[in-house]
């Protein structure tokens, strides 16, 4: 019994971390593919093929509903330079652009990074905190970790951050 209960809470545990370590980018369409079931925002291609596609309100909706130009929010998974892997996509209202998943590479002089094939500028004053809202130097950010920037795209496969959020371990 306490085996099975052990397995259960285990289980629940690696489940939890597949979902919360998930990617993210949010931005403007480029483009949609309804055909292809691809979308491309700032020149990152986004797989489509089975992903939930929904409104701000939860109703559903396929690529045949949405428009270049619409605001989106796509959770799922880098499967290469500048591509994606979508799992849920929401359509609404603009937010501030985001882009978040693992660091793989740092250039600490130039104040760069690469997530998911994406060059990541970090802006001279941006803020970056960790898990406990504590400011931290860019230099204490290390490669493999998971950020969270908000800012702007600023060209394809181009990002400037002004506010990081990331957990330390």
């Amino acid at each position: 019994m306490r085996i099975r209960i052990l397995f259960v809470a285990l289980l629940f545990v690696f489940i939890f971390a597949a979902v919360s370590s998930a990617d993210e980018i949010k931005g403007r369409m480029q483009s949609v593919d309804a055909q292809e079931a691809m979308i491309d925002v700032a020149g990152v291609k986004i797989n489509t093929q089975g992903a939930k596609i929904t409104d701000r309100a939860g109703l559903s909706m396929t690529l045949r509903d949405i428009s270049d130009d619409d605001y989106i929010d796509v959770e799922g998974y880098f499967t290469g330079p500048g591509e994606m892997k979508a799992n849920k996509i929401y359509i609404g209202d603009a937010e501030p652009d985001r882009i978040e998943g693992k660091i793989e590479s740092i250039d600490i002089a130039s104040r760069q990074l690469v997530i998911g094939g994406i060059n990541v500028k970090i802006f001279q004053y941006a803020r970056i905190r960790d898990k406990n809202g504590i400011e931290v130097p860019f230099e204490k950010i290390a490669p493999r970790k998971s950020l969270r920037c908000d800012g702007s795209w600023t060209g394809n496969l181009e990002f400037t951050a002004s506010i990081i959020a990331t957990s330390w371990e």
